[in-house]
This record gives structure tokens, sequence and C-alpha cells, in this order.
């Protein structure tokens, strides 16, 4: 018994001294699109969802206008949930995961395959 507890207590030791190097808590997400805002004429009109009309300013258009490479980028929410701008830029990235946060430091990962770009978001801790 007292072996099973020693090796016990050395597994939890070696899982948090080697966790703790924030590696095991990163998150990594898919990037469904890559995006563009782009201002739109004065009072124009687009149809929600739900029906409703609504003016609007701007408009966001899938780009692929991003070379492939690994970049060190800061996310911040846009629209909802689902969309963030990366600093600094006029590109948007489109997630499909729960809001988990407004702003934050990431990886992104952008590839290519078949004229499609491809990208993965990595958040940092």
């Amino acid at each position: 018994m007292l072996l099973i507890m020693r090796t016990f207590l050395l597994l939890i030791f070696i899982f948090l001294s080697t966790g703790l190097n924030g590696s095991w808590y990163d998150y990594e997400y898919s990037v469904e699109g890559f995006y563009l805002k782009v201002p739109v004429k004065y009072n124009t009109l687009a149809k929600t969802e739900d029906g409703e009309i609504k003016k609007i300013d701007y408009v966001y258009t899938e780009t692929s206008d991003i070379k492939d490479g690994v970049y060190s980028i800061r996310l911040i929410e846009e629209a909802d949930d689902k969309l963030y701008n990366i600093s600094g830029t006029d590109l948007y990235v489109l997630m499909d995961w729960f809001k988990l946060f407004i702003s934050k430091d990431a990886i992104l990962k952008v590839s290519s395959y078949g004229g499609h770009k491809f990208g993965k978001i990595i958040l940092e801790d």
C-alpha cells in the first residue's frame, strides 16, 4: 500500500512539474475563415437572420490575403464571440468556439492547400 501511495505521489509531482510550463494548458482552435472589414456607403441596409432591417456601416468579406507562416498576435473580440480582430491589422478571424475572452495573446499558424487558407489559433496563458 505504501508503494502505491509513493507511486501515486510521484506521478502527481511529475505531472505538476512538467505541466506547469504552460504547454499542457495551451488551447488550439481551427480558424473558420479570414475576413476583412469593408466600409459600406452611408445608409446601407441589411436584413438580419431574424428578418429585421438595420442600417450597417461595414461588412466582413472573406479573404485569402495572408501569407503562410507562424505569427505572434493579439486577438480582440469584434462583433460577437466568434469574430476576432488581429490587433494592429485589418484582418479578422472567424472562430467556432465558446466565448473565452475579450482580448488575448495567441499564436496564429497559417497554411495553404488547394488554393484555400487554413489557420490554427493557439491561445497563450
